[in-house]
């Protein structure tokens, strides 16, 4: 299975205005009863209730995909990069695995390996990607009543502590570059300002996060900006679905009820499948 050449459009530049971080953290407080979440088991860490909460009739999981360079030559800018999604099904076939028994990628392509010479990926999964985003968010929006307002938690670390991040990314020869600086420089005040939250017993294990409210699209417009950035939690004011990506794992997961799952499990071009409890 070969997925195609995505191509999706690039921007915003800057932070998406309709994204807003929020200092009342009441929205969080279903994620942080203790009756939805039981501890975490070595081998079961993809079941509800260890990285996604208890209470939906349906999970799915996405794998994040891997990548193949198409195109990319010196001094090309990071959005002009051609590059192919590669999914997991056509490297377990590659390594002689069968997704049956692979969790993580490292259950097929191990660490201290490195990327074997033939493999048919050059970058290995690390995040769930904007043209994955630009598939799922029709059918998100289409499940829930409040696609304009969502609730987006980001996990407390990462890009929000250095504020060299988007300028890596960003294009300086923009004459607006200076302009999103100070913006981007305000933002970052406002979210280590923002109070923080955690499931239980998840702060002690560093995993605290903060929160911010905006519509379905605003999700697709930040992993597409400069910021390159992707949720760890994402569910709508009416917890139609709730999508979940821990920051050690490879893949996220969605509960949904059962006309949610039918639609995502119907999107093509996407590494999608069911997932059942214990």
């Amino acid at each position: 299975m070969t997925a195609p050449t995505d191509v999706y459009d690039i921007g915003p530049f800057g932070w998406p205005p309709d994204l807003v971080p929020s200092t009342d953290l009441h929205a969080t407080q279903w994620l942080q009863d203790p009756s939805r979440w039981t501890r975490w088991a070595a081998g079961k860490m993809a079941l509800p209730g260890r990285a996604i909460p208890f209470g939906y009739t349906h999970y799915v999981r996405i794998n994040h995909p891997a990548w193949k360079t198409i195109l990319s030559k010196p001094g090309m800018k990071w959005y002009a990069v051609i590059e192919r999604r590669v999914p997991w099904k056509e490297i377990a076939e590659w390594a002689g695995k069968s997704l049956d028994n692979v969790t993580f990628f490292t259950d097929m392509v191990t660490d201290s390996a490195g990327i074997p010479a033939d493999a048919p990926f050059d970058q290995e999964p690390y995040c769930l990607s904007p043209q994955v985003f630009q598939l799922l968010e029709p059918a998100l929006a289409a499940l829930t009543s409040t696609p304009n307002a969502t609730w987006v938690s980001f996990w407390d670390g990462g890009a929000w502590d250095d504020t060299i991040h988007p300028d890596i990314f960003d294009d300086q020869t923009r004459p607006d570059y200076p302009e999103r600086q100070q913006q981007r420089q305000a933002l970052l005040q406002q979210i280590q300002a923002a109070p923080r939250w955690a499931p239980p017993g998840w702060a002690s294990g560093g995993r605290r996060y903060w929160l911010a409210q905006g519509p379905v699209g605003a999700v697709y417009d930040l992993a597409r900006g400069i910021y390159q950035a992707e949720p760890n939690f994402w569910w709508p004011d009416d917890r139609a679905w709730c999508l979940s990506t821990e920051i050690d794992f490879d893949f996220t997961l969605i509960g949904t009820n059962e006309e949610g799952a039918s639609r995502l499990l119907a999107i093509p071009d996407l590494e999608i499948y069911a997932v059942h409890s214990d």
